[in-house]
């Protein structure tokens, strides 16, 4: 089990769902037993279950853009009534839509298991290497937005534009030379033991001990850049100074992330189920980094490092938590107390940059109840508390005086659900106030990750339907809709005037959240002519997203520059809504020799439909008007993704 949340990235464990058995995801403050820091949500993956009869596995995929994937798996099933084993071996590897957004992906997956009368005992040794190029700065408002200007610079493709990497070439990108190394290359290693043991008919222990080992770095050509910058003295040739250079740099991360977690459940008497756990955590990472080249002599020696921070976070947690069932009532409670402490390079009163430390505990109390009206239908009602501590760039980033805070959250949550024969369905109210919310400002840093601004107060609100109806023993309907309402109340933007150098202030009285749509929905079709054969629809449609805190509004008195007017991409902030469509066409058959052979089709965006996913805004101001500097990323057209699978 391998609890996650805040964000999750699973680059660097490629092709992981083949290992997976179940995912589970839930929005809101979840339950402890979920994971000390389930805030907004948390994200719970169960990986391979026991299989007792030996199997083999071969999966090839091939598609568009070059995308190709290789899974190989086997287990030996279950040894001698205790033993287990299970393998896989995995390669992804694409050209990617943008322009040299190419990737190649390795992971491999090991888990072997023991299985007594009261114990059991199971190992995991996983791993995830990837070599990426860089295109996390999406793609600029004027090429986008300005198929005109994008053709006379040499942009033959708009949507597929990638900045990154350029080295020669500024006036014509058809005829660009770009740095065939602006790669992201990391490694991830995961070691896992996890113990289940019987102590009594009544008492139970689950325990893990984990350790991940990640190193790895983001190489890349950045030109004209000042030495000074660099921690260097201006090198003297030809008798001036060398102030600016091209150069290479490498920034690396080499980090360890250990710990071990814990439960006793004790079950006194029917009915009744009792839950002490916790965990404790450290993380260590060192961030550094490297000059590998300069184009202009600079006296630096060999991989000359230009900048170290070395960052720990301790994080401990005990909760207890009860259950009960009483009639048809179903009552459980839930106290956490959580403990972190940080240690990170950052600037202190002065700008100096000194090591510090940040201290915070935590108590988060939770509860609920559920009435089962009948077999098939119950409500529930639930309250929560969450706490959650800033992220390391959200310190490194600030000094005392700015330092962001911890975020609050109230989650209130009540619902519905009924299941029939042929149908089920489920009605979820919800309720999430915010107390010093870390929001999105829009914008990125220069390694593409989002930069937050506490908000003082904030709120989610609305309601998600979900639905599953069989209209015939070949048609099945399942759709999921969220409407919700998403708001800051008195959202303060500071925008910098570039002429005057002052900056200006605006206070809004309530905004839309960013990148918060107001309404989601999704649906699948899925039609079976005949036995082992499916044809299936995937509908998904997301509203509106803004990208900032401002839901497109302009400080009093500016406004967006009449050049721009006809450019919808410079001229708002936000993400058009989108309404996107998928086939996957399905068959299984046996043949002597194997139990079967899998063949899928999966037709993705089937009307080529144009949209953008995500995006970033840099607001300032320059002339009297507002100048947003947006960028998108746009998704693919049209595309195919074929698939083979032989199972043994």
């Amino acid at each position: 089990m391998m609890p996650k949340a805040r964000a999750v990235s699973f680059i660097n464990l490629p092709d992981f769902a083949s290992s997976v058995n179940n995912i589970q995801i839930q929005r809101g403050v979840g339950t402890s037993t979920n994971g000390a820091s389930a805030f907004g949500a948390s994200l719970n993956i169960q990986t391979t279950t026991r299989q007792d009869s030996a199997y083999a596995e071969i999966n090839t995929s091939a598609g568009s853009y070059g995308t190709v994937k290789n899974t190989v798996m086997a287990g030996t099933g279950l040894l001698n009534n205790h033993f287990s084993l299970d393998a896989r071996l995995s390669r992804i590897a694409s050209d990617g839509y943008i322009d040299r957004a190419t990737s190649n992906l390795l992971s491999y997956y090991l888990s072997g298991a023991y299985y007594g009368k009261s114990t059991t005992l199971r190992a995991n040794v996983f791993a995830g290497k990837e070599r990426t190029y860089q295109a996390w700065n999406g793609i600029p408002d004027y090429i986008i937005g300005d198929p005109a200007y994008a053709a006379t610079v040499g942009v033959k493709d708009v949507r597929r534009y990638n900045e990154l990497g350029l080295i020669s070439g500024d006036d014509n990108y058809s005829k660009a030379v770009f740095y065939k190394d602006q790669v992201d290359n990391y490694q991830q290693n995961h070691y896992q033991l996890l113990v289940d043991q019987v102590i009594s008919p009544k008492l139970t222990f689950n325990g893990a001990l984990h350790y991940t080992k990640g190193g790895g770095y983001y190489e890349e050509y950045k030109k004209d850049q000042k030495v000074t910058d660099y921690g260097l003295t201006p090198a003297i040739v030809n008798g001036g100074p060398v102030n600016t250079t091209n150069l290479v740099r490498r920034l690396w991360l080499d980090n360890d992330f250990y710990g071990i977690t814990y439960s006793l459940n004790y079950r006194p008497e029917a009915g009744t189920n009792l839950i002490l756990g916790g965990a404790y955590n450290e993380y260590k990472g060192a961030h550094f980094g490297n000059i590998i080249y300069t184009s202009q002599s600079a006296g630096i020696t060999p991989d000359y490092e230009y900048y170290r921070d070395d960052a720990k976070k301790t994080d401990f947690n005990i909760f207890t938590r009860g259950e009960w069932n009483l009639g048809k009532f179903l009552l459980y409670a839930d106290m956490q107390y959580r403990h972190i402490n940080y240690s990170f390079l950052g600037f202190d009163r002065n700008l100096n940059n000194v090591q510090q430390d940040a201290v915070m505990n935590f108590y988060n109390p939770k509860a609920g109840v559920t009435y089962n009206i009948s077999n098939s239908s119950n409500v529930y009602a639930s309250f929560s508390v969450g706490n959650h501590e800033p992220n390391r760039n959200d310190y490194t980033n600030s000094t005392p005086q700015s330092r962001p805070k911890s975020e609050n959250l109230k989650d209130f949550e009540a619902g519905y659900r009924v299941a029939g024969k042929n149908y089920s369905v489920g009605i979820n109210g919800f309720y999430m106030l915010y107390k010093n919310q870390l929001v999105l400002t829009g914008a990125l840093n220069d390694v593409g990750a989002n930069i937050r601004t506490n908000v003082d107060n904030s709120y989610r609100a609305g309601v998600e339907l979900d639905g599953r109806l069989n209209l015939t023993s070949q048609l099945t309907w399942a759709a999921n809709v969220t409407l919700s309402t998403n708001k800051v109340k008195n959202y303060i933007q500071v925008l910098k005037d570039d002429d005057t150098k002052k900056f200006i202030e605006q206070q809004y009285g309530k905004t839309d959240l960013p990148f918060s749509p107001s309404f989601i929905g999704g649906s699948e079709i899925s039609f079976r002519p005949f036995k082992s054969a499916e044809i299936a629809l995937l509908s998904k449609v997301v509203s509106r997203q803004y990208f900032d805190n401002t839901s497109n509004q302009n400080p009093t008195g500016y406004t967006i520059d009449p050049a721009l007017a006809n450019n919808s991409f410079a001229a708002n902030r936000y993400l058009n809504g989108y309404f996107v469509n998928d086939v996957r066409l399905g068959y299984n058959f046996a043949v002597k020799g194997l139990k079967s052979i899998g063949i899928t089709l999966l037709v993705n965006n089937i009307f080529s439909t144009k949209y953008e996913s995500n995006g970033a805004t840099y607001a300032g101001i320059s002339g009297g008007y507002v100048y947003n500097y947006n960028y998108f990323f746009p998704q693919a057209t049209r595309n195919f993704l074929a698939s083979v699978s032989l199972k043994f």
